[in-house]
């Protein structure tokens, strides 16, 4: 039988992939409508995001999911 003990290793120099999420992946984890979510950004609430393009822009998976970790650890967003 074929037993490769390092199957379950993970490779220390393979660097750690953070999809890129564009809005409608954002806005699936971050219920809120499109203007809401961009005044956020606009208030520095929200992250900004990373221009790919003219009119393209994305988030790093792990910049949403530390903003949601951030609201259930602050009752969410402050509107003041």
């Amino acid at each position: 039988m074929f037993n490769d003990s390092n199957a379950n290793k993970t490779d220390r120099n393979t660097p750690t992939i953070d999809p890129l999420l564009r809005l409608p992946q954002v806005l699936a984890i971050v219920p809120v409508g499109r203007s809401t979510w961009w005044n956020w950004i606009a208030c520095g609430k929200a992250p900004k995001g990373i221009k790919l393009g003219e009119k393209t822009t994305a988030w790093r998976k792990s910049s949403i999911q530390k903003f949601v970790d951030d609201l259930d650890k602050e009752g969410g967003v402050n509107h003041g």
